[in-house]
């Protein structure tokens, strides 16, 4: 009877045993699924982040905008420190178009109406230095927003990459208004531009693959 008792003490225990190990099993199951579960939503909040900016990004966008961004683009350092400080300087009538797309609607109709330039040079004034530097500085800030979420990973940095992998192209020496960046402080003030720009100017020749779907 008592050899009864102890085998079935044996076994009772056993089954203990197998109901903890059971439970353990079970515990770190349902945590390697919560965790792959939180990693799922945490990517896919990540992409609708990255498409929440990219949206506010392109209603925000403007023909002058694009038009200052280019006419900057085309400036030497010395040229864009002016800018910067809004003062005034002179550049190659060449880009006598980008220069007034880049000015406010009224100040170009003025310009245009006046047509200030000898056939060599333009002399850009104050006034419109002050507006060309405020439409740079607006889109600059705009896209240091966009690329802080994707250097922090709060937003999908290869989903941004895609779309602003044209502001870097070699060919043409545009690295995303590397000189009027650098007479703005450079890195101590658009850090994250000025490191995505280092990794944009690496990758503009290469295809960057598509997003595979979210688990």
């Amino acid at each position: 009877m008592q050899q009864t008792v102890i085998a079935i003490s044996s076994a009772i225990g056993a089954m203990g045993v197998l109901g903890v190990f059971w439970q353990c099993f079970w515990s770190k199951s349902s945590f390697r699924l919560a965790l792959k579960s939180l990693e799922s939503d945490h990517e896919r909040s990540r992409r609708e982040k990255a498409i929440d900016l990219l949206c506010h990004w392109d209603s925000t966008l403007t023909d002058n905008s694009a038009a200052a961004r280019k006419f900057a683009e085309s400036l030497t350092f010395e040229q864009s420190k002016c800018l910067y400080a809004q003062e005034p300087f002179s550049v190659d009538s060449k880009h006598y178009g980008l220069f007034l797309g880049a000015l406010p609607p009224a100040l170009a109709k003025v310009r245009k109406a006046e047509q200030k330039y000898d056939g060599e040079k333009i002399d850009v004034s104050e006034r419109e230095s002050s507006e060309i530097r405020w439409s740079v500085i607006t889109y600059l800030n705009s896209l240091e927003t966009i690329l802080s979420a994707a250097r922090h990973n709060v937003a999908d940095k290869d989903m941004i990459y895609e779309q602003f992998v044209y502001l870097i192209s070699p060919e043409k020496g545009h690295y995303l208004l590397a000189d009027f960046r650098k007479a703005a402080g450079g890195a101590r003030t658009y850090p994250s531009t000025e490191e995505f720009a280092t990794e944009l100017k690496e990758k503009a020749e290469e295809t960057v693959p598509g997003k595979g779907p979210v688990a």
